[in-house]
């Protein structure tokens, strides 16, 4: 197929052109040269065309694939100069594999090039560069050949990751690998040699970087040339060709769900390396696919409103603050922060269900108008009927939903069981009950300082962990259980996220607050009612928060003092012959004469 000393890689990046100088390559003008098996890295100009000569590949290969991965625009590798349909592919990630030929050379020899699309900045005049890594892989006798069974891409062998973009998840693809053979056998037929095909593994791992990468635009000339200055040291994960001892195993697609799985979104400004590994079972030998690098979005705002972001974001933590300190004291305030939870969460969860097409900005001025008339609900159902305990049930149930989102945040929710939307479902709720009636049995109002500690600490480090002030996974712990129960598909997603120092630092952060609350509250609530009566049955009722003496006149000769209060702190005052005026009664304390005077049947109640 290719006959030469050496494998003659012709690399074309339109758009890119060699800047200083590259790892590992001897360079003249456009014509590079790499040993195989070697990752190298370098910063290319646009409009440029690169030719790559690779050398020293062992005589035991059987393919070559080369891959190249880029942080800002995508790269097309070809398999030859004319870039021709089956010989092409296109991307941020991606790569070709070719297959030597059997005839020993003392070096096989090939021919390759690619070249940079500037598809999202086409408007761009600058003279912009940009850093590109390559590599290099050999694969050996036996070794399966990522791609080999290619059905969806013009290309004979396609060993890229295809990913597609959905509403909160990323839905990554892939065409199936063929067994490796070795020279001089006849190359197996994917449709028809499926035994063979359906005994290899595809275990899927990942890899998060730690490093803050940013896509640049070209928006002026001034932006033109940047680029993350850390991109080649974390970029260079991409060429590991063991991420079994470096990467995260998350899930081994099963016989159903090979060439395609569904990933959650990576957070904002954060990165991943995705990896496919293809194991044959029989020969025992295993290879790469091209590593997909996944960069997370990066909304940006106008000046004005991130300014009015950072205010409510503020203002919201304050109010968090608040309800962790002081929120069963302040009942009231603690009936509407917790009314106002309910309802946003079912908000949230129905407007997602119902997939409008209303702005972020209509959705959340929707949920925060109905979030603000639940509060109220709730703080006017206590002031009406004095229902406290019946209230704290709603705030038990706000804590139990924040419970179980912590528990499905862990590797449970990856559990092939609950990939079942009803078992989910049931196991949820089933968690949530658990929390309420837990706390409730030992003490309505104890749960309700519990849970306004629990809650309200995490208000102040979600806001936190958003991705205004930091990117954290503590902002996505109930988001997540909202995408579960409204977006379509999201149940089949593998929920995979990043633990950064960051993480570490607000969880922390969250355990102190909530310990400070808890204690802060209890010491507050000493000698103090459960539950305070509400203002309107105070209305009729004379109410105090502390125990009182109350003398009751029960006959003319027996005087007794009784101490009842009851949890509300209200006292009746319904003598038939109490006529509003407290005076009289002063009186007729310590009167004897006037005691006498007194039927037998009256009954006075004084207030000492």
């Amino acid at each position: 197929m290719f006959l030469s000393q050496w494998l003659t890689i012709s690399v074309v990046l339109m758009g890119l052109g060699i800047s200083g100088q590259i790892s590992s390559y001897t360079s003249t003008e456009n014509d590079l040269t790499a040993e195989s098996g070697q990752t190298v890295s370098g910063s290319f100009e646009y409009n440029m065309i690169y030719t790559i000569n690779i050398t020293n590949i062992s005589t035991s290969s059987r393919a070559l694939m080369l891959q190249a991965i880029a942080l800002d625009n995508e790269v097309t590798i070809s398999l030859d100069g004319n870039f021709s349909d089956d010989a092409t592919t296109t991307g941020n990630s991606t790569g070709v594999v070719a297959i030597l030929p059997s005839i020993d050379l003392g070096n096989p020899t090939g021919f390759l090039s690619f070249f940079n699309v500037s598809s999202d900045n086409n408007n761009c005049t600058c003279n912009r560069s940009q850093t590109v890594v390559i590599t290099t892989i050999e694969l050996n006798t036996h070794q399966p050949i990522p791609g080999g069974c290619n059905s969806v891409h013009t290309a004979d062998i396609y060993p890229n990751l295809d990913p597609t973009s959905h509403d909160k998840m990323v839905e990554v693809k892939f065409s199936q690998a063929n067994i490796g053979y070795s020279f001089g056998e006849p190359e197996p037929v994917c449709d028809v040699d499926s035994k063979h095909r359906n005994s290899l593994i595809y275990d899927i791992y990942v890899t998060f970087l730690q490093k803050n990468l940013k896509i640049l635009s070209c928006s002026t000339d001034s932006q033109c040339g940047e680029t993350d200055a850390d991109f080649v040291d974390v970029i260079k994960m991409g060429s590991n060709i063991n991420p079994v001892t470096s990467a995260k195993k998350i899930t081994t697609l099963t016989q159903k769900q090979k060439s395609r799985f569904y990933l959650s979104r990576v957070r904002n400004n954060a990165a991943a390396f995705l990896y496919v590994n293809v194991r044959d079972p029989v020969y025992q030998t295993s290879s790469l696919y091209v590593p997909l690098l996944i960069v997370g979005d990066s909304p940006t705002l106008q000046y004005s409103y991130q300014v009015v972001l950072y205010v409510l974001l503020v203002v919201f933590m304050m109010l968090g603050l608040l309800l962790c300190l002081a929120g069963h004291r302040l009942f009231p305030f603690e009936l509407f922060m917790f009314g106002a939870l309910f309802i946003l969460l079912i908000c949230s969860i129905v407007l997602e269900v119902l997939q409008t097409t209303l702005k972020i900005e209509a959705k959340l001025g929707t949920a925060s108008g109905f979030a603000v008339v639940g509060g109220l609900l709730l703080v006017s159902l206590w002031w009406r009927f004095d229902c406290g305990v019946y209230c704290s049930l709603i705030v038990g149930l706000v804590g139990g939903f924040l419970f179980a989102s912590i528990v499905f945040v862990t590797p449970l929710i990856n559990v092939t069981l609950f990939r079942n939307q009803l078992a989910y479902m049931m196991t949820f709720i089933c968690f949530n009950l658990a929390y309420v009636l837990f706390l409730t049995l030992l003490s309505p109002h104890r749960q309700c300082i519990v849970t306004s500690s629990f809650v309200g600490s995490y208000i102040i480090v979600g806001l936190l962990g958003s991705g205004v002030f930091f990117n954290s996974v503590t902002s996505e712990i109930v988001m997540f259980t909202v995408w579960r129960f409204s977006v379509t598909n999201f149940a089949n997603a593998i929920i995979v996220y990043p633990f950064f120092t960051i993480d570490k630092i607000l969880i922390s952060v969250w355990g102190v607050l909530f310990l400070i609350g808890c204690v802060t509250q209890f010491l507050l609530q000493k000698s103090r009612p459960n539950f305070p009566s509400s203002p309107y049955k105070c209305n009729t009722l004379q109410c105090n928060e502390a125990p009182h003496d109350v003398v009751v006149n029960v006959s003319n000769d027996d005087v007794r003092s009784v101490s009842t209060i009851a949890s509300s702190g209200c006292v009746s005052l319904t003598s038939e012959n109490y006529d509003g005026d407290i005076s009289e009664h002063d009186d007729m304390v310590g009167s004897d004469d006037d005691s006498a005077e007194m039927d037998d049947t009256d009954t006075h109640h004084l207030v000492q």
